[in-house]
């Protein structure tokens, strides 16, 4: 079950709020759920929800008149708040994992206690101690690019969780601290690093694709324009918890994003104007904009429809996280 201490501690981690802010969106956080649930709009509180409920239940919420006008009153820290619910929510729902199978999986299980039990799950997607152990031994930073957005951060295992032993499973020297196209890189085994740390690039990226990566022995940036197909997600502009069935099927409710870039459009840390620009969240600093290759001066092809705008209208008003 989530807990408003579990969003306390993920904000903390991956944001740069200070401790007053992260309490008063906790409670705020709470607060909005509590009178919600009593109103009749939502069926079951937010920390009790699924990750689908929570896309589907907080646009209700944000178009609420009792809470448009607490938000109002609040210099929109409602508001504000409930879009770091949904962050925390949505970075948080790649960790859900069929616990049993992982259980059966981990070599002498029962011989374990709690504690040891719990890291060794954890670290099966990439969380807990083994997260905590690489993002201390990189300066929680993107081994190759060098981003330091916490919330994009990937503990991945170099070899592989399941053919590894426990001591592995935890150890800082099993893993890499990666973004998420070069964690999918390095997982599908397009990219690997030769013992001095050089990247070594498979022959299945073209050369094209390899300069949109940056990908040499001296690159340390991201992506743009890549046309690698394993790497390419279909990402939904207005979530699909809260389309209809021919919204959720429409090219003009979808972006194809890399995976980097689909996490930050995901996580609300990026949208786009009408006309094709980015706009960037203040959470991202400037060092990380520019790492990250986030210029807002360039107009990317949308392939804008009126559909597809009132989408991004959407994206921008429920989605996007401005502070």
């Amino acid at each position: 079950m989530i807990t408003i201490d579990d969003l306390s501690l993920w904000i903390k981690e991956n944001t740069a709020l200070s401790d007053s802010s992260i309490y008063k969106y906790s409670r705020a956080v709470n607060t909005i759920s509590n009178e919600m649930q009593q109103k009749g709009i939502i069926p079951v509180g937010l920390f009790d929800m699924s990750v689908l409920q929570c896309d589907f239940y907080l646009p209700i919420i944000l178009r609420d008149p009792d809470f448009i006008s607490k938000n109002s009153t609040g210099n929109n820290m409602y508001s504000n708040a409930l879009k770091q619910y949904r962050m925390f929510r949505t970075a948080t729902s790649d960790m859900i994992i069929n616990q049993s199978e992982v259980e059966d999986a981990i070599l002498g299980y029962e011989n374990l206690n709690e504690t040891e039990r719990t890291a060794i799950v954890k670290s099966r997607v990439g969380q807990g101690l083994f997260r905590k152990k690489l993002l201390e031994k990189y300066n929680s930073t993107c081994i190759i690019t060098g981003v330091s957005v916490k919330r994009l951060l990937i503990a991945s295992h170099i070899k592989p969780w399941a053919v590894s032993d426990n001591e592995e499973r935890l150890s800082d020297e099993n893993g890499l601290l990666l973004s998420p196209t070069y964690d999918k890189l390095f997982d599908y085994g397009l990219i690997t690093f030769t013992n001095l740390g050089k990247i070594i690039v498979s022959s299945q990226l073209s050369v094209e694709d390899r300069t949109k990566l940056h990908l040499s022995t001296d690159s340390t940036c991201i992506i743009t324009g890549v046309s690698v197909k394993r790497l390419l997600i279909a990402s939904h502009i207005k979530p699909w918890a809260v389309s209809d069935n021919e919204e959720r099927l429409s090219d003009e409710n979808g972006l194809l994003l890399s995976p980097t870039y689909d996490k930050l459009f995901d996580y609300g840390l990026i949208t786009f104007t009408n006309l094709g620009k980015i706009i960037v969240s203040s959470q991202l600093s400037v060092e990380d904009r520019t790492k990250l290759h986030l210029s807002t001066d360039r107009e990317y092809e949308l392939k804008m429809t009126s559909k597809m705008k009132e989408h991004l209208d959407y994206h921008r008003d429920i989605i996007f996280v401005r502070k």
